[in-house]
């Protein structure tokens, strides 16, 4: 399993983000750098505020 890790302090606040793919590297590699899977792993589903 391949893990990666970042972690940013900014005043005081801190942000991690973790993440873990069961795949192969060179498949990972592949999904962020190939033209059409690019524009899969960054396409965001519309989000849709809502107020309570």
């Amino acid at each position: 399993m391949n893990k990666s890790e970042t972690t940013i302090t900014k005043n005081g606040r801190e942000l991690s983000i973790t993440r873990l793919f069961d795949a192969p590297a060179d498949l990972v590699w592949r999904a962020w750098t190939g033209p059409d899977l690019i524009k899969q792993c960054l396409k965001q589903k519309p989000v849709k505020p809502s107020l309570k």
